[in-house]
């Protein structure tokens, strides 16, 4: 009888420990997948066919036709699902940047990543540089990977502008 209500016990304790992580786990893979449905939509509304595409967090996502040059950029926020597409034809360089804020008091302080985004040079002045929010501290209070992921699509899409370029001039 002891050993029974151990073992119940236990088991009981496990389930309470995993069952919110699983559920949460559950409930992120579903917000990724809306996320992926949307910005696969938004291609497909413009007839794009997207060869790259990234989902992180939940709330952000990339994608890119490299065919018709074009990057679809999603952002979720409360329920809603914001795409929005960018013809790189008009810009000429896209770099990662970091906006840092102090933190600390007195001689010791330090500088802390608030926002990641990916910023797009135009080349002409009628166009403006284009920000896609990459991380923001405000809806994540640690930065996993997005430095990384930022650095990655801009060289991807760096890439893609010299080789598009090198196609007008040939």
């Amino acid at each position: 009888m002891k050993e029974t209500t151990i073992i119940i016990t236990v088991v009981g304790s496990l389930l309470l420990f995993f069952l919110p992580l699983y559920l949460n786990s559950k409930k992120h893979s579903r917000e990724n997948k809306k996320l992926k449905e949307e910005l696969v939509k938004a291609g497909s509304k413009e007839n794009l066919n997207l060869s790259k595409l990234n989902v992180w967090r939940s709330l952000y996502g990339l994608a890119m036709d490299k065919d018709k040059s074009i990057l679809v950029y999603g952002n979720s926020s409360q329920e809603k699902v914001n795409c929005s597409i960018v013809e790189l034809e008009h810009y000429k360089l896209c770099k990662p940047a970091k906006v840092l804020r102090d933190v600390g008091t007195g001689k010791e302080r330090h500088k802390v990543v608030s926002k990641i985004n990916l910023v797009l040079l135009p080349m002409d002045d009628k166009f403006h540089p284009v920000n896609f929010e990459l991380f923001n501290e405000d809806h994540h209070s640690n930065i996993i990977m997005e430095w990384e992921l930022a650095q990655e699509w801009a060289k991807e899409i760096n890439n893609h502008l010299i080789r598009t370029k090198e196609k007008y001039v040939a």
